[in-house]
């Protein structure tokens, strides 16, 4: 398998690139449909994820997000000082890139918890960050965006980094958060864009003390995650196939031939 890594791309670049990324297969669990939507209507960035992306621009990359992001001062924004710095703010930096002082501030938080700790320190010292993969697998073009690969000459050179915030960093919150956002799914999909071994989570909770958790899910999770991640390529390749041969109906929803009975889910006769 042959990937291109491209270790400068933009974050707009990426994005806006072809290919099946790991979101891209979560929302392919939902239906083709929805994610064929959503790839050809692509959403402005909500405030959760401009957010999220200064986040992991602090984190990863401090001196970049020195640079790129910008604080408003404090005071009510009706004033003219506010204004007038409001205004220079966006000049520098652009209206995206400016974050409310407790926002900023947060984040910078969050960054100081993780890196005053030895362990997440360690794998992300001298990393590469923020590194675009491109590939073919299973007749698929694939991306990933990996938020960190540690240096070659560290003892974790065969691992993929990927920093996640979150409310509670708890293993039972977590958790569930793995399962419901197919974390194991992406797993998997960064693995095999860097061909590495091992996928390790740094977990930050957004609210202050913004403790800290090192994961790393188990083999039977992993192995969920890769027969999943496989099953989405191939109903990937089957949509770009019927849509290759001018199908009417490539990217499908749901099945409405016929009337499907449900049951509850298995924790509701436990109430």
């Amino acid at each position: 398998m042959t990937t291109t890594v491209m270790h400068n791309q933009s974050a707009a670049d990426y994005h806006a690139a072809p290919g099946a990324s790991a979101s891209r297969l979560k929302q392919l669990k939902r239906s083709a449909a929805h994610m064929k939507y959503d790839m050809d209507n692509p959403q402005e960035p909500t405030q959760a994820m401009i957010i999220g992306s200064a986040t992991h621009s602090a984190i990863l990359e401090p001196v970049l997000f020195a640079k790129e992001w910008g604080r408003l001062p404090e005071g009510d924004g009706r004033s003219k000082a506010v204004k007038e710095a409001k205004a220079e703010l966006i000049v520098q930096f652009g209206a995206d890139r400016i974050l409310k002082p407790d926002v900023y501030d947060n984040i910078l938080a969050m960054r100081d918890s993780v890196l005053d700790n030895a362990l997440p320190l360690d794998l992300l010292d001298g990393a590469d960050t923020e590194v675009s993969h491109y590939w073919t697998e299973s007749d698929v073009e694939c991306k990933a965006r990996i938020d960190a690969l540690p240096r070659e000459d560290s003892m974790w050179n065969h691992c993929v980094v990927d920093i996640k915030t979150t409310a509670n960093a708890s293993p039972e919150e977590f958790r569930r958060s793995c399962f419901n956002f197919s974390y194991h799914i992406q797993c998997q999909h960064y693995l095999s864009a860097a061909n590495r071994g091992r996928f390790i989570f740094i977990v930050v909770e957004r609210d202050a003390p913004h403790c800290v958790a090192i994961y790393e899910l188990d083999d039977d999770a992993l192995e969920l995650g890769r027969e999943t991640r496989e099953f989405l390529l191939g109903q990937w390749a089957l949509c770009e196939a019927e849509e290759a041969a001018g199908g009417p109906d490539a990217w499908p929803g749901f099945p409405c031939e016929e009337i499907q009975e449900l049951s509850l889910p298995g924790w509701a006769y436990t109430q």
